[in-house]
């Protein structure tokens, strides 16, 4: 009996190894794309920027490691809208930084020369998530924002920039939000936080603002700008990008996400959706920072596509001057699948017809609100599965109209192909099993 019981689980082991062994390399492959960082840093100079002295200053910071994209751009972009900050991206040094899904940016200061150029603290810091926040190369970070802290600036983390802040004990003590799938990782490791899973926002009225998972930052922005400047200004803002749900101003408090079923298309993905498809994203001047996000974020966020920015030329600013450096020069890019634009943008049809390669406008124009816009075409593109859970990924709350394939049909034929990889597997060790046995007995 338990001789047969044993060879039942080892034929059950051989079937589910395959599948086992691939997901563990779509998993390991998906995180190395979507966390990329560049490994040359190219010498390009800083484009300086002109500062305003009778602005407020915004700053956003950046880690040593991976920041997460629209943690930065989006603040970026939604302070840069008002025309009431003067807006700098500052790290440790100004060598070059790399954001989640590997879109590249120049610093515009280090620590050291934003503390020489400002005569008093900044009015905002905005804080994003970044990897490996615990790691040695990240101290430096934790300890200018233990500094800043002193100061008069109002700290904002975007989704689980909270983690930063919680990492160099600045929320000790105080409640605080997150993104809704690593609150309970937080609160297992900061105990000493009150984290809080209902709420889009949380402002401890003590200097300090978090916020939930990605566009929950919009919202917190918004009350920000709302607190700081009046009614007037976010509805202007709120008219540019199209953002006109903004119930969560009266009240942060909203319906807690829960993990469900359904969710399981995002673990798919990134374990059996390989190889991924290659995309490029051509940056041309004054490309808005808030689209990048967006599309960066609802793509690459979904464990589907491989991202590979593009550019006619080595340096490019986008629409409110934050310096992107693309990966890979036109004139030597890489082999892709597709490519994307932003626009109508000729040079970059031109390039796609001439290496025979899809060709992708997005135009800008019709849509102001880019999240939902890439939402939208990600759903067509991709799946309406894989697209609903990129809205809850990101906490987009606004209506959402998706087109597509139900379910991400490929992801689901590599599962099978890899089972039934399993399955030969154990069939022909079962014929193995039997030849020896009809030796043995003859």
């Amino acid at each position: 009996m338990l001789k047969r019981l044993l060879r039942s689980m080892s034929y059950l082991l051989l079937a589910c190894l395959p599948l086992a062994l691939a997901a563990s390399v779509g998993s390991y492959y998906s995180m190395q794309i979507a966390m990329s960082m560049r490994n040359n840093n190219p010498n390009i100079q800083i484009q300086p920027k002109h500062h305003d002295a009778q602005k407020p200053t915004t700053l956003i910071v950046l880690g040593n490691t991976v920041s997460e994209i629209t943690d930065v751009l989006a603040p970026y972009a939604l302070l840069a809208k008002t025309g009431l900050y003067n807006l700098y991206i500052v790290a440790e040094t100004t060598s070059l930084r790399s954001l989640s899904g590997g879109l590249d940016v120049l610093p515009d200061h280090s620590f050291a020369s934003v503390a020489a150029l400002l005569d008093q603290p900044p009015a905002l810091i905005i804080v994003p998530a970044i990897t490996e926040i615990q790691a040695h190369e990240n101290q430096p970070v934790l300890a200018w924002l233990r500094q800043q802290r002193q100061s008069a600036s109002v700290l904002m983390a975007w989704c689980t920039g909270a983690e930063v802040l919680a990492e160099s004990g600045l929320l000790d003590g105080l409640p605080a939000t997150a993104h809704w799938a690593d609150l309970a990782r937080l609160a297992q490791r900061y105990p000493q936080v009150q984290w809080q899973s209902n709420q889009r926002y949380v402002d401890t009225n003590q200097q300090i603002i978090t916020t939930a998972g990605l566009t929950s930052g919009i919202d917190a922005t918004l009350y920000f700008l709302q607190k700081t400047h009046g009614s007037v200004v976010i509805q202007q803002l709120g008219q540019a990008i199209n953002y006109a749900d903004q119930r969560y101003l009266a009240s942060a408090t909203m319906q807690a996400y829960r993990i469900a079923s359904s969710d399981s298309v995002y673990l798919l993905n990134a374990a059996f959706y390989w190889p991924k498809q290659t995309m490029g994203i051509w940056l041309e001047q004054g490309i808005d920072e808030l689209a990048l996000a967006a599309f960066f974020d609802v793509y690459t966020g979904s464990w589907v596509y491989d991202f590979r920015t593009i550019a006619a030329e080595p340096s490019i600013r986008s629409a409110h001057g934050v310096q992107l450096i693309p990966r890979f020069q036109a004139d030597a890019a890489p082999t892709i699948d597709s490519l994307l634009s932003f626009g109508a943008n000729q040079p970059a049809k031109t390039w796609a017809q001439q290496h025979n390669i899809g060709y992708e406008r997005i135009d800008l124009a019709q849509n102001s609100n880019y999240f939902g816009l890439a939402l939208g075409r990600f759903a067509t593109d991709q799946d309406q599965a894989s697209a609903r859970f990129a809205a809850k990924r990101t906490e987009y709350r606004q209506p959402l109209a998706l087109r597509g394939a139900s379910w991400p049909w490929r992801t689901l034929g590599w599962i099978g192909i890899w089972l039934g990889v399993g399955l030969g597997a154990c069939y022909g060790r079962w014929r193995i099993s039997k030849r020896k046995s009809a030796t043995t007995k003859t």
